[in-house]
This record gives structure tokens, sequence and C-alpha cells, in this order.
């Protein structure tokens, strides 16, 4: 598979497959890895047929094309998941006006997750980042100010703490070589209401030293039909 810019030069950098070929069986998917890291103007995807053995017009051979099955393109911005996407599933989720501000609140006392459509890649670093809020009930004491726990494959686990009764930028990303899960909340602490605006909510995938904000859009599928016949 190669993909051009719209004046047909080939892209600076990778193919998306250089030569290697490779197999695939029972899975719906594949992730196609040294991949180039920018914008897709145009795709042209290139396969071939296959005849087994030598056809006579007493006994023809059939021509099967790569592409027999057809095959999808999901198209989608850097922006994975909106706030209400992330929160849903927490405790006590609503949307809600806070300080001006349009915003998901939720509070910890259950065991609510997140999992990326599809799921997390595997060995892949994710970063979160919000402007969020944390508060508490009247005549309660601070507690625990823990958002979200990132649970890894391997058991292991990372959490994102909030501050209390200031608004803040917050970031947290996955830690390097772990396969993520899951995130969520655990039994902390459910006097903690948190607010995140969602007109800043980012979920992107890599190591992000200064994430900037984009909004995000529902995923394209484009659907490529079967070769056809030569």
């Amino acid at each position: 598979m190669r993909c051009f810019d719209r004046n047909r030069y080939d892209l600076t950098g990778h193919y998306y497959i250089r030569g290697t070929e490779k197999s695939v069986s029972g899975t719906s998917s594949v992730l196609i890895e040294d991949s180039a890291g920018i914008p897709i103007k145009s795709l042209e995807i290139v396969g071939k047929t296959v005849q087994n053995g030598t056809p006579t017009p007493e006994a023809p051979i059939p021509i099967e094309n790569a592409n027999d099955n057809g095959m999808s393109v999901t198209l989608h911005g850097k922006n994975l998941a909106t706030a209400e996407q992330f929160c849903k599933n927490f405790a006590r989720f609503s949307m809600v006006e806070f300080d001006g501000k349009e915003c998901v609140n939720f509070r910890q006392d259950n065991n609510g997750k997140f999992v990326l459509d599809g799921g997390f890649k595997p060995n892949t670093q994710y970063t979160i980042s919000f402007d969020g809020f944390r508060k508490i009930a009247t005549g309660t004491v601070a507690g625990n100010g823990n958002a979200f726990f990132i649970t890894y494959e391997d058991g292991t686990e990372s959490s994102l703490a909030m501050t209390l009764d200031v608004w803040k930028h917050y970031k947290i990303t996955t830690l390097e070589g772990k396969t993520v899960i899951n995130i969520g909340q655990k039994n902390v602490d459910y006097r903690s209401g948190f607010f995140i605006d969602i007109n800043t909510f980012m979920l992107q995938e890599g190591a992000v030293a200064d994430p900037i904000y984009v909004p995000y859009f529902e995923p394209t599928i484009i659907e490529i039909p079967t070769s056809i016949d030569v």
C-alpha cells in the first residue's frame, strides 16, 4: 500500500509497507507499523491477481484478486475522544455549566472505566490534557484528589491527582513501554466532585510535551469495494 500527495508524488518518508510481505488471519483489523506521520491526501491500493496453475479451455482456473473481500479505511483526528465519551461511565456523571464553562461533572465513588473504541494500541503512550476543577461537599475534609487511574496490561497503575478549589490545566501521559487496558476510577473519596471543561479535553496518541487542543470529530469510514476481474 502506498500513499501519494494530490500531484501523485511519493510522500517524503516511509511508505505504509515497504516491500515487506505480511500475512494475517482471524482478525478484522491490521495495524500498519512505521507509517508516515503526515496527513494522507489521497490513497492508492495496488494489489495483484493470483492464478494457481495453468488454465486451459477445458479446465479454466479462476483469477483471485488481492482485494476480493473489500476493505475499509477509517479517518480520525488527533483528538480521540470527547470529555463526555471519556467520563460517561464514571459515577454520577452529568453535563453541567460551572464557572461559566461547559463541563462534565462526576464523583469518584465507583469503578467506571473508559476504553478507547477498538482498544488501546499495544506498547503505546497516550496523553490526556484538560482544564479541570475539583471541589468537595460543604463541611467535609479534602480527601483524596485522584481523578483518574490508568491500568496497564501488567497490572500496574498510574494516576492523576487534581488540586482542590482552583481551575488548573492538567496533563498525564501513560507510561512508556506499557499497554493501557483502561482509564477509570476507584473507590477513593466519594466526596470529591470533578469538573472538566469539555472545550479543552484532549486525548491523543503519543507522549506530547505541550498538548494543543483540537476538537474531536466523528471518525469517517471509507468503504473500498472488491477488486474488478480483468
